[in-house]
């Protein structure tokens, strides 16, 4: 495979931007750099909300930031924002004009709703639905944890033992890949000497 079709085949499945079979280098080039120039957008645009989480931002600044988030978020279908400065309220990053341009279904996952939230229409210990989009406004998130986590593990025990003893009745198969996993010991075929 030669690289003018490698680099055309690379672009195709990155950006799905090529619906011609023959493409010129340059042009693969070009169409990967725009791909690649989208991640740098998103790493610039993390490592910006991580520096607002550290530092005060000049009201000019905010007011960039602000109109940046404003127009990107209706893009995405899962909105997770963190900012939170510790004995204050939360900046509020997420406008509701922006909600309001989501796209139905979406989520916004607010992590900083317990000191306000970073959306607007985020409410502190609720889960609620505003034109469509599901706004997850829980605080102490991370104390619902241990629930899902017992009901994974009881799920996947429930499962194994399912495994083990269709019907009800212990059925060991050690040619099986799940059992012989699972099973430390198997009863001996004859009397130990």
């Amino acid at each position: 495979m030669d690289l003018q079709w490698q680099m055309q085949d690379q672009t195709q499945r990155l950006a799905g931007m090529l619906s011609k079979p023959k493409v010129d280098e340059a042009t693969a080039l070009q169409q990967l750099d725009q791909v690649l120039n989208v991640e740098r957008e998103v790493k610039r645009a993390h490592i910006g909300l991580l520096i607002t989480i550290k530092s005060t931002l000049t009201p000019e600044q905010q007011a960039l930031q602000q109109t940046a988030l404003e127009e990107r978020i209706p893009e995405f279908d899962v909105v997770i924002p963190t900012a939170a400065v510790p004995g204050r309220p939360a900046p509020r990053l997420i406008p509701t004009s922006a909600v309001e341009r989501m796209r139905p279904g979406s989520v916004i996952v607010d992590l900083a709703a317990e000191s306000g939230g970073n959306c607007e229409l985020t409410e502190p210990g609720e889960v609620v639905e505003r034109n469509g989009v599901t706004l997850v406004g829980l605080t102490n998130l991370p104390s619902t944890m241990p629930y899902h986590a017992s009901m994974l593990y009881s799920r996947n025990v429930q499962a194994l033992l399912l495994h083990l003893a269709p019907g009800g009745e212990l059925t060991l198969d050690w040619s099986d890949e799940i059992t012989s996993g699972a099973c430390v010991a198997g009863k001996q075929e004859g009397a130990a000497t």
